[in-house]
Parts: C-alpha cells; sequence; structure tokens
C-alpha cells in the first residue's frame, strides 16, 4: 500500500521554499550521480585494464560500448530479424483477420504453428502438447469445485520438469527419433515455456470462472468495453475453442517475453468489437521505444559498469564508486528489459492487441516496496492479483499470499538458490511498509504536518532495501552483495558516503511524492 495514499489532493508544492532547496541538492547531485560512472570508466582509471577486454568497438563518438550483458546482446544483435519478423507477419496477420471476418473461419492458429516451427525447429511439438494437455483437462474439468487446485498442480509440476530437464527428449517417444534432439531451432522452446505456462493457467481459469458463474456472461455492447470488463466479462463456451486457445498461448508477438495478456481480453480483443490502438498512438509509442533503446546505448558507451559488475573490478574504488556501480547496473537491468518488452508491445500494437504495458515508472522514480512491483512488470503483478492474491483470500490474508506469491515468482523466474534468495527478501522487506500502512494510515494521519516527512523517511528505507534485494536477484548474486556491502559499508568513508547518500534519497523521495500528486491533480492514479 503507498504510505500516502489518500484521497484528498494536495496544493502545489513546487515552488515552496521547501522545494527550492531540494532544487538545489538535486542540481548539485544529479551530475554526481552522472560523472563518478563515467570517471571510473576512462581509460585513465586504474581499474580499466581489468575490464577493457570486454569492451567492444561502438558506433557512437568513437567509444567503446559495454555488450558484457549477454541478454542485452543477443536481443540488439537480432534487432534487424526480429523487425522483419513482425513486419510480416502483421502483413499476414491482417490478411488471415479479414478472412475470418468473410468466412468466421479462425486461421490465425496456422500462423502461430509456422512462428513456433521457425523458432524451434522440430521441437515445437512439445510446448504445443504440453499446452494441449493443459487444455484437454480445462475442457474436461473447469468448473469443478477443486479445479482450481488441480490446474495449478498440474503446470507446477510440469514447468517444474520442464526447467529441470531442460526439455523434453524425442527418444522419450521413440529411440529412432532421437536424432530429432540436434534440431532445436533458434531458441530453445524450454526458455520460454514459463510465459506459455501463465496463459494456459489464465485460459483454465477464464474458463472454470465462466462455467462457474454464466450469469456473469453478457451481450458485449456495440462500443466494446473497457480494459477491467475485457478482463472480468466471460466469454461464451464456444469462444474457448482449440483454435483460440492455440492463437492465444502462441501469439507470436508475445510469445517469447510478454507483457503478459489474460485469456479474456486477448479473445475480446481479437475476436469481438474491440476499437483498435490509433495509428498516432502507435507513432507515438514507436518513438518513445526508440528514445529507450538510444538512452540504452548512450549509457553504455559512456558507463562501462557491467564489464566492471562481472569483473569485480571495484578494488581500490571509493564507497561512492561502489554505489553507483550498483546503481547503474539496476539501471541498465531496468532499461534492458524495458526495450524486449516495449518492442514487443509494440508489435502486438500495430497488430491491433492492447496489451498491460510493463515498467510504467522509471526504477529511479520508486520509493514503495509494493509500488515497485506493480510498475515493474505490471502485466505480471495483474495477472497474479487475478489469479492469485484473490482467489487466495486478497487482503484479508495478505500476511500469507504474500510469501507464496513471492516465492512463486522467484520460481517462476528460475531454478536458482539466488532467486529464492530474492524472493525471501523481498518478502521480509514488504513487511514494515504494510506495518506502516496499517497503523499509520494516510486517510487518518495525511494531514499532520509530520506525516509526509515520515513517510520519506520510510521511503529512503524501502529504495536501500529494494536496490538490495534485485542486486542479490538480477545483478551480482548473494557472494558478490556481500562483498559489495561490506566495501561500502565497513568503512569511515562508507559512513561518510551514507551520510550525504540518505538525506538526498530523502530529497528524492519527496520529490517523487509530489510528482504523484501532480498526477493527482490531473486525474491520474497510476498506484504506484
Amino acid at each position: 500500500m503507498n504510505l500516502l495514499e489518500s484521497s484528498q489532493t494536495q496544493k502545489s508544492r513546487w515552488r515552496s521554499h521547501e522545494f527550492k532547496l531540494y532544487y538545489v541538492v538535486f542540481i548539485v547531485m544529479i551530475p554526481i550521480i552522472f560523472y563518478i560512472p563515467f570517471q571510473i570508466s576512462m581509460q585513465q582509471h586504474i581499474n580499466y585494464a581489468r575490464y577493457s577486454s570486454r569492451l567492444t568497438d561502438g558506433w557512437l563518438f568513437g567509444r567503446k560500448i559495454d555488450l558484457t550483458d549477454q541478454q542485452y546482446k543477443s536481443f540488439r544483435n537480432n534487432l534487424s530479424h526480429l523487425a522483419f519478423i513482425s513486419a510480416t507477419h502483421v502483413v499476414i496477420s491482417r490478411v488471415l483477420k479479414k478472412i475470418h471476418k468473410l468466412t468466421q473461419m479462425n486461421c490465425n492458429w496456422i500462423l502461430c504453428i509456422a512462428v513456433l516451427l521457425g523458432l524451434h525447429s522440430y521441437q515445437f511439438v512439445f510446448p504445443i502438447a504440453v499446452s494441449l494437455l493443459s487444455y484437454i483437462l480445462s475442457k474436461c474439468l473447469a468448473g469443478y469445485k477443486h479445479f482450481y487446485a488441480l490446474i495449478w498442480m498440474f503446470n507446477i509440476i510440469t514447468l517444474v520438469a520442464i526447467e529441470y530437464y531442460n526439455g523434453i527428449s524425442f527418444s522419450l517417444i521413440h529411440p529412432a527419433l532421437a536424432h530429432l534432439n540436434n534440431s532445436r531451432g533458434l531458441v530453445r522452446w524450454y526458455v520460454f515455456y514459463k510465459m506459455t505456462m501463465l496463459r494456459n493457467i489464465s485460459f483454465a481459469l477464464d474458463l472454470h470462472w465462466m462455467r462457474r458463474d454464466r450469469k456473469a456472461y453478457k451481450a458485449i455492447p456495440i462500443n466494446g468495453l473497457s480494459y477491467s470488463e475485457r478482463k472480468n466479462v466471460p466469454l461464451s463456451e464456444q469462444d474457448y475453442s482449440v483454435t483460440n486457445f492455440i492463437y492465444y498461448s502462441f501469439y507470436p508477438p508475445l510469445y517469447l517475453a510478454g507483457p503478459i495478456i489474460t485469456y479474456n481480453d486477448f479473445a475480446h480483443q481479437t475476436y469481438l468489437h474491440f476499437k483498435p490502438p490509433t495509428l498516432e498512438y502507435i507513432a507515438k509509442y514507436a518513438l518513445r521505444c526508440l528514445s529507450s533503446f538510444l538512452t540504452l546505448e548512450f549509457t553504455l558507451h559512456y558507463i562501462y559498469v557491467v564489464a566492471i559488475k562481472n569483473t569485480g573490478a571495484w578494488r581500490n574504488d571509493t564507497p561512492a564508486q561502489i554505489a553507483l556501480i550498483g546503481f547503474w547496473n539496476l539501471i541498465v537491468v531496468w532499461l534492458k528489459l524495458l526495450i524486449p518488452w516495449r518492442f514487443f508491445r509494440l508489435w502486438s500494437l500495430i497488430d491491433g492487441v492492447d496489451c498491460p504495458e510493463n515498467m510504467i515508472r522509471c526504477v529511479a522514480n520508486n520509493y514503495s516496496t509494493t509500488g515497485f512491483w506493480r510498475s515493474w512488470h505490471r502485466s505480471f503483478n495483474l495477472w497474479i492479483i487475478r489469479y492469485i492474491y484473490i482467489p487466495l483470500g486478497g487482503t484479508r490474508y495478505v500476511w500469507v499470499i504474500t510469501p507464496v506469491i513471492f516465492v512463486f515468482v522467484a520460481l517462476w523466474h528460475d531454478l536458482h538458490w539466488r532467486l529464492l534468495v530474492w524472493g525471501g527478501l523481498a518478502s521480509v522487506i514488504i513487511v514494515p511498509e504494510l506495518l506502516a500502512s496499517h497503523f499509520l494510515p494516510a486517510q487518518k494521519y495525511s494531514h499532520r504536518w509530520w506525516y509526509r516527512h515520515a513517510c520519506a523517511a520510510g521511503g529512503v528505507l524501502n529504495i536501500v532495501a529494494l536496490m538490495g534485494a534485485n542486486l542479490v536477484g538480477f545483478v551480482l548474486g548473494i557472494r558478490n552483495t556481500r562483498n559489495f556491502l561490506t566495501d561500502l559499508v565497513f568503512s569511515v568513508e562508507g559512513w561518510q558516503f551514507l551520510a550525504i547518500a540518505l538525506p538526498s534519497l530523502f530529497v528524492g523521495v519527496q520529490v517523487m511524492f509530489e510528482l504523484r500528486e501532480s498526477e493527482k491533480r490531473h486525474g491520474v492514479n497510476l498506484r504506484c
């Protein structure tokens, strides 16, 4: 819960004397945040030789570029191919949709099969086969009392087995087929099955709830439905067909990485009355994608923190330099995930499907643990709320559900010990905010002069905890994070740095509060 979650709109503080002081802090600190990592990325720095071999020739101003992050490097190297595939898909998809309007025959599922064959070669049969097992189970048992637990057990067991055994071998079907294992295609199917599993569960439970409450079905108005209605209003039984299921589970723009969209929402947009995104909206979104890409490219040309992190080249660095290595690594992680998600969402928008957007706030514009999770992988968060949080009891059992959710999220990302530790840390660091929200609710105390400042102090602690947890889970791992924090904290210089950094974060949180108040004054409430 947001510590400043109050229905009342506050008077603007942008021109107050308090915020004029904050502007001075910003004018001093923001350039420092950029300069320090740039300075340790220069050839003259003592540690440059330790990581310089990881750098490659760039394309901006004769600079080297840091492409040591393999996930972003792979996406970047294949961007031209993805652009060609997306353009080809959209053209064919529009032709098939016209055929569907004329003949009522859904042919888009055939396009999905063709894309899977191109991606996974002969192994494309495995994700389809496992998904069809989930489909058959859903069609046979959805609506029964214990189906919720049953479908979850089936999908969790299959996911763990697929992750543990790195897919399925053709030799399990027949030894004579073993040679087909050598043809893996462009990408390994089991790496992306976790996304397919989420869609399988969405289809199953949307069908289950439709059968449990058939009265909720209603005729679709000619002008379509809102996002909430598309998500919650069930379809007719015939709309939960096998061809619709395949089209949804393996929809090319969202197949590899998402964002995640529920089956009901997808079907309402694809088969029923829905006004597609406007050309102006798509053009603006394309510019946002391009600006995000150029931002990361510029960053990697001037700030080599990923190479420094991967080689441990922070020996003899000051606490401020060490802290900003960690901070900028989180910025790079945010950008490297933001860009593919925006690219795939742009692809789906051009094809006429508007899915929820991930990362609706900059990673540096978060002070709330709950708000951070809502904004980071937003589509996944909406999925979790619909299919885990609400069915298990919602706010009534929040203390029990929260650890369950974070353990699931950690295991879903990867069967790795550091992600389980991340899930545990995430469960722990959310507790103080939940307690503060319960005992100091905004509705009761927001008018007190001290409340905003107390919330800002809590926000500083949240930021430090969030940075630590995410360094463990997604940047450094457990051992390197421990070494990193040891170098940072257990020194006089470290405490001197914290004496400057923590008040600066306090100022930053105050500005974040006011940004959200400005949004509220304009009728915007992102709840994060």
